[in-house]
């Protein structure tokens, strides 16, 4: 990695930029350097290192950022990139979607040592207001279909709530571990509700 930001050459008509061998580069700079790979392994280890190595190839200019290598919530704008290709027709049918899962932001309680889990509650009360007009977007299409009697239906009403947990090593280094989890909760206008059945581990959509 250090090798490739110190020799990495821009594309024919962007030297202007001067990234990586001239200097740091935004995010988006990545959607233009990094490699192709051809199996989910090489993605997650080249997704690792770009992470690892971010104090020395980001400017943090886009989006602002003021990172500290100790600090969980500073690290949240981190954009992150990866490009999975996949067929449309695959991808887009419910036949082989196992649930709709929400994504939290990273460490949105917090994180340290002794973290809580990251729950659904710590979101702002305006992206708690954004994530029903979402839950019912996916409604209004029928890519979600609210109600216990739909739990194994695809379209059905089966979600979960995708965690990206902030932690430390021995040594203080910044870590996230992602996490499945479920949890009751209810939108602002009672709309919709996420039911969590511990008896029968299930987890879904129902409405409010």
């Amino acid at each position: 990695m250090d090798q490739w930001l110190q020799h990495a050459t821009p594309k024919r008509g962007f030297e202007w930029q001067g990234w990586f061998g001239g200097g740091k580069a935004p995010s988006y700079a990545m959607d233009f350097a990094a490699c192709w790979v051809n199996n989910p392994r090489d993605m997650i280890q080249l997704q690792n290192a770009i992470w690892s190595k971010r104090l020395d190839w980001s400017n943090e200019k886009l989006p602002t950022s003021h990172w500290s290598d100790h600090d969980a919530q500073s690290q949240r704008p981190y954009w992150g990139w990866n490009e999975v290709p996949v067929t449309g027709n695959l991808i887009d049918d419910p036949q082989n979607w196992d649930a709709i899962y929400i994504k939290l932001p990273a460490a949105v309680c917090g994180g340290g040592r002794f973290h809580k889990y990251d729950s659904v509650n710590c979101l702002t009360s305006g992206a708690k207001e954004q994530l029903e007009t979402d839950i019912g977007n996916y409604v209004n299409n029928k890519i979600l279909v609210p109600g216990m009697a739909n739990v194994y239906k695809r379209p059905g009403s089966a979600v979960v709530f995708l965690n990206d947990e902030a932690n430390y090593d021995s040594r203080r280094n910044l870590k996230y571990q992602r996490r499945f989890a479920c949890e009751n909760w209810e939108s602002p206008n009672h709309k919709f509700k996420v039911v969590f059945d511990q008896s029968k581990q299930l987890c879904y959509v129902d409405w409010g």
